[in-house]
């Protein structure tokens, strides 16, 4: 079958991109251990080959062929998983757990200007419904959250620990929604029908490929690594 790219909107695309690079930088930072010298630049040159190799895998067009078995789409959503829970499953995840509570909750903020953008992403016919707060995706709501939650954190007020667990569940309850929705709006599966508005395909073109590759990724470990926190504090 034939991809057709979504279209461009300035906006979208960049927002998407900066996100993704500022975000995904500072948790490769996190990651690496405190005492290495040149552990800022290193985690810099990370990113920007982490973005680069998904860009052009994304540009080449491999990630639109659905003549194979097993699909591309198929492989960078079980990658993205099985990347994520080593992450926050590693040594590298206890590295992220020396960081304080509130810097882990407060990097979560990024889903709430990310799902504005896939809210405008719907509007222009870039995002399938399905994947925004109009749809079945309420991940708006865990970015608020992180955002007051580390807020208060951060003036000393004291967040009942059930509230962290509360938002942290929530949170990961959300990325699980947003998995299956993707994968059901996906070519793969036509849960939502052919028409184009409602098929996910925009996370196969650049740069909505770093959406999965490194937000979610950097979404779904920093859960994980709270939830180690939280439990290792308990």
């Amino acid at each position: 079958m034939i991809v057709l790219p979504p279209p461009a909107d300035p906006l979208v695309m960049v927002g998407v991109g900066v996100l993704a690079y500022f975000v995904f930088v500072k948790w490769v930072e996190w990651l690496l251990p405190r005492a290495w010298t040149y552990r800022i630049a290193l985690s810099r040159a990370v990113t920007f080959a982490w973005l680069a190799l998904f860009g052009l895998v994304a540009q080449s067009g491999a990630l639109q062929r659905f003549d194979r078995f097993p699909p591309p789409m198929a492989i960078m959503i079980v990658g993205v998983l099985i990347v994520s829970v080593a992450i926050g499953a590693s040594s590298f995840g206890r590295n992220a757990m020396a960081m304080p509570l509130v810097s882990l909750i407060g990097l979560q903020a990024f889903r709430l200007p990310l799902e504005l953008l896939m809210h405008r992403g719907v509007a222009l016919g870039i995002v399938p419904v399905e994947l925004s707060y109009t749809g079945y995706n309420f991940d708006i709501v865990t970015g608020i959250g992180a955002a007051a939650i580390a807020l208060a954190l951060s003036r000393g007020i004291a967040v009942p620990r059930r509230v962290i667990w509360l938002w942290n569940v929530y949170g990961l309850a959300c990325l699980a929604v947003i998995v299956v929705v993707a994968v059901l709006g996906s070519p793969m599966v036509h849960r939502f029908g052919t028409d184009p508005r409602h098929v996910n395909t925009w996370v196969l073109f650049v740069p909505y490929v770093l959406v999965p590759t490194t937000l979610v990724v950097t979404a779904l470990s920093a859960h994980l690594v709270i939830t180690r926190a939280l439990w290792r504090s308990a």
